[in-house]
């Protein structure tokens, strides 16, 4: 027996080894990379976004007839999320904007899952560590949570909204407050507070905060209604309404899901032991409905790790609160061997893909920052690409939202003629190759193809020049 609990107590002591490690490495990629990499998908629409309003541009245009305040060709793109988060980076210096703004977000990720860990009660302290920094050392993660996007605010106010919500044992006003306006910053985080909300109205009785949230998220929607005068609805969901696909499903299941599998299974099961305490049972429906609102809205094209993250926020905060037999240090072998085998398939792949990125982004963040002089550009020229962060990166602003026009100009409900046009305007000097989002335009990309080559290839970059 002796034996045993030895062995039992060094599985749990090496796995808590392993994700330290893992937590290192993804913090050694963000302070190596957190300067150097160009603005990523997603960040650089709020970064530009931020630098219209700053400016006093109009924020909402249409982009059949686009922005004309930097020349030819207009700058075409749409609002992709509600604009909370551009309207308050605008209050920043541009020079800073970008790396603020990364800081911040840092700040709500890490900081939202060691708040959760380190104000659990005693008897799941030592689980709402492991979990929160097991978190914490996913790459897949850190990857979106530490740029300039709206997901890690919007998981940080969802975190605290329902952590109060589990500790008190109801939704009260600040919670649900927070809770929907969670949303309003990232509209795909959803199950969450829905599963929130609904399980509080339900288990007392009592529909008071679900009507409070409902008039909080009417009221923002009215605001930002009439901020864009009427178009903020329509530009986010031509932002976001890729097709969902079967096969895209399939593929990102196998990709992320063994990876938060785990902590998923752990958090459902202490929390339904533990369901009869009201908090508890509010944080096990939250649970649920972020875990299924996920596995419905990852087969969307487009999506990506970073619509795990409201599962996993969800996760550590009820491990975090809800008591159970299988706690750190305390469970049979068999838990123990089979923490650290889930330990060593995620993290081991963290730590690598850590430091092989490192390497990646900032070669990437060099060879773009050279390709105006390679492209022996002038001041009044521009580069084109198929990725906004790069097109932000070299212009300064960005020409087209590659990802969200190619997939309207699929969809036939924007012309390729038009895209193309910008593509083959007079100042158009290089073309930029990074993610190859124009395969969903293929008669935008045959263009490219006719119009330019290539002038070099350097890692994952390719610069084609006009003919």
């Amino acid at each position: 027996m002796v034996g045993r609990a030895s062995t039992t107590k060094a599985l749990w002591w090496l796995s808590a080894a392993i994700v330290a490690a893992s937590v290192v490495g993804v913090a050694a990629f963000v302070v190596l990379t957190i300067r150097e990499r160009f603005p990523y998908w997603g960040e650089a629409e709020v970064v530009f976004e931020a630098s219209r309003v700053r400016r006093g541009y109009p924020l909402f245009v249409d982009p059949l007839r686009g922005a004309l305040e930097y020349g030819p060709p207009p700058s075409r793109y749409y609002v992709t999320y509600p604009p909370i988060l551009s309207y308050a980076l605008a209050l920043v210096p541009s020079s800073a904007a970008l790396l603020v703004g990364r800081i911040a977000a840092c700040i709500a990720w890490f900081g939202s899952l060691a708040w959760i860990a380190t104000t659990s009660p005693r008897e799941c302290r030592s689980n709402a560590i492991l979990s929160a920094a097991y978190v914490a050392g996913v790459w897949l993660l850190v990857n979106f949570s530490m740029t300039t996007r709206p997901d890690s605010f919007a998981c940080c106010l969802a975190a605290v909204g329902l952590t109060r919500a589990i500790r008190n044992g109801k939704v009260d006003a600040l919670s649900a407050v927070l809770l929907v306006l969670a949303p309003w910053l990232k509209p795909t985080l959803l199950g969450l507070p829905a599963g929130a909300l609904l399980a509080d109205a339900f288990l007392r009785r009592t529909p008071r905060m679900l009507a409070l949230a409902s008039v909080v998220c009417v009221g923002i929607g009215v605001v930002l209604y009439v901020a864009s005068s009427g178009l903020i609805f329509d530009h986010v969901i031509r932002s976001n309404a890729q097709p969902f696909t079967l096969a895209g499903w399939s593929l990102r299941i196998a990709h992320h899901l063994p990876f938060f599998g785990p902590l998923f299974v752990l958090a459902l099961w202490q929390g339904a032991a533990n369901r009869r305490h009201v908090g508890t049972a509010i944080g096990l429906a939250a649970t649920i409905g972020a875990i299924g609102w996920t596995l419905v809205a990852i087969a969307k094209t487009g999506s990506s790790a970073n619509y795990w993250m409201e599962p996993c926020i969800a996760a550590v905060a009820l491990v975090a609160h809800a008591p159970g037999p299988y706690a750190f240090g305390r469970s049979g072998l068999v838990h123990a061997a089979l923490t650290l085998l889930a330990v060593i398939y995620t993290d081991v792949a963290s730590i690598r893909t850590s430091f092989e990125r490192i390497a990646l982004y900032r070669h990437d963040a060099a060879v773009v920052a050279s390709v105006r002089r390679r492209c022996e550009a002038s001041p009044s020229d521009v580069i084109a690409s198929d990725e906004q962060g790069i097109e932000l990166a070299v212009n300064g602003r960005i020409l087209t939202t590659a990802y969200q026009i190619a997939w309207r100009v699929n969809a036939g409900k924007y012309p390729a003629s038009l895209y193309i046009a910008d593509l083959l305007a007079p100042n158009v000097r290089c073309f930029v190759i990074h993610s190859h989002e124009l395969h969903a335009a293929p008669e935008v990309e045959r263009s490219v193809g006719t119009h330019f080559t290539t002038l070099f290839t350097d890692g994952d970059v390719r610069v084609l020049k006009r003919r």
